[in-house]
This record gives structure tokens, sequence and C-alpha cells, in this order.
């Protein structure tokens, strides 16, 4: 068929038809080696992955990591490792009290926190001024005893407590 189709065509479409055909050749050689491309770019990336998990692994193990079941544990560490969250943010005064905040905090510890970060709201005049206020002098922030009321929330629930006050506003 070809052949046929040659005949009937000009020195120059001729010329053309075996450019496509070259190519077409040429390429069928591009895409064998682009399959053996992609080929060394998997394993190069299963291998680069491998060492970098091994890696992390043994970097863990060192730190004084154990990986048993599934768990890792800081052994380095007094406070051991620390599973919580941050609560009651923003502390504003009125916020730890009545029934939602007992409800809230024994909600938290249910996840199988073992920390809690009780964070409340402290303000500064303005943010070079390195004066926080605090308690009576900031009628906005939660009170010292909405404070301690919410820490013995955390310990009623076995919680270990962090304070934390917010940024300025």
């Amino acid at each position: 068929m070809i052949a046929s189709v040659k005949n009937k065509l000009s020195w120059n479409q001729e010329t053309s038809i075996e450019r496509v055909m070259k190519n077409n050749k040429h390429h069928c050689t591009n895409a064998s080696n682009l399959a053996l491309i992609r080929l060394f770019v998997v394993i190069s990336v299963v291998v680069l992955l491998v060492l970098f998990l091994s890696s992390a692994l043994s970097c863990a193990v060192e730190q004084g990591g154990e990986t048993q079941s599934g768990k890792f544990t800081h052994t380095h560490s007094s406070t051991g490792f620390i599973k919580g969250h941050s609560w009651g943010w923003t502390g504003w005064r009125g916020q730890y009290l009545g029934d939602g905040p007992v409800d809230s905090m024994k909600k938290l510890a249910d996840t199988g926190a073992n920390w809690v970060c009780i964070s409340f709201g402290g303000e500064m005049e303005e943010p070079n001024k390195p004066e926080i206020f605090f308690a009576d002098t900031n009628p906005r922030m939660a009170t010292d005893d909405e404070i301690r009321r919410a820490i013995e929330l955390a310990r009623e629930n076995k919680l270990k407590v962090i304070l934390n006050t917010n940024p300025p506003k």
C-alpha cells in the first residue's frame, strides 16, 4: 500500500513519509529507553526510602525509644511521653464555670490523653510593653479561682497539667 501511495506523491511528500517512518523507529527506541529510565527511578526511590526509614528507626532506638507493638516511648525524659491537648482556650472569665468544663475535661481524658494544657488569656496594653495583665488587673481574664477549678478538674480525671497564657490580643 505504501508503494502505491509513493507512486502518487511528489518527491517532497515521499521524503516526508520516509522521515515519519524513520521517526517512528526512533520513537520505539526512545520508548524502550524511557521504560528503563522509569524503572531506574522507581528502584532509586525505593532504595532511598528504605535507607531513610532504617536511619530514622536507628536514630529513634538510639534516643531511648522502643518500637515494640507499634508503640514509641521516650525513656530519656523524666515526664515520659506527653500525650495531651490544649483546653479552655482562650480562658476568658466565666468559661471554666458550670457543667460544660466538667464534661469537656472528662471527654479529653477519655481520649487517652495523660496531659492537658490549660490555656487562659492574659492581655498586654501594647505588644512592645512586657507587662501582662492577670487576674484582677484584667476583668476579662479567668480568675485565679477559675484556673484552680480547671486544674482540679484535670487532676480528678488523672491528667497532668501544663499552664499556658495565650498571646495578647
